[in-house]
């Protein structure tokens, strides 16, 4: 089966591959391939506690180094509250492990990396990271932490981020799965 690398069933078998992850990683989140020292590929489903809960299915979720918890999603069409939906994810990511009465300690810090197909912004970045701080920038907490990669922006340099991108937006070359 020939596939275009900019679909959900590419990328999922893409980041089976430990060693694809990890240069991904390593590149997206800027981080020494040498600070990586485990990946583990975790279950996708956001599952409810309650019935009236809403349920999820995300596309890739890691655990990296046994402390941080990455929710990769990749979005072709265009998701009008694409912000509310991956806060949700990381919300619910973030919390699904600890349970009544254990220590807040045992929270492990989520990362969500959005690779976008549409523009979610007006700002020229391709590639911006977002996370909790007060409005003169003094950081909060570093346990959510958002990046976002719009594939239809203009590159501007060449590094490890635009090897990625330029990798997914091609149209002629494809795939074998």
């Amino acid at each position: 089966m020939i596939i275009l690398p900019k679909s959900d069933v590419a990328m999922k078998e893409l980041f089976r591959n430990k060693t694809i992850l990890r240069y991904f990683l390593s590149d997206v989140l800027e981080i020494d391939q040498a600070d990586i020292h485990s990946i583990q590929l975790r279950d996708t489903f956001l599952r409810r506690r309650r019935r009236w809960q809403k349920y999820g299915i995300l596309d890739v979720v890691v655990e990296l180094n046994n402390d941080t918890k990455i929710n990769i999603e990749l979005q072709v069409k265009n998701f009008e509250r694409w912000d509310k939906r991956q806060i949700f994810y990381l919300a619910r990511l973030y919390s699904e492990d600890l349970a009544s009465g254990e220590d807040y300690d045992l929270l492990k810090r989520c990362v969500g990396i959005s690779i976008l197909d549409f523009n979610l912004s007006s700002r020229p970045e391709y590639h911006s990271v977002y996370r909790l701080r007060d409005k003169e920038g003094n950081e909060f907490s570093d346990a959510l932490e958002i990046h976002v990669l719009e594939l239809n922006k203009k590159l501007s340099e060449q590094n490890g981020v635009e090897d990625w991108i330029r990798f997914l937006i091609q149209r002629q070359r494809r795939i074998w799965i």
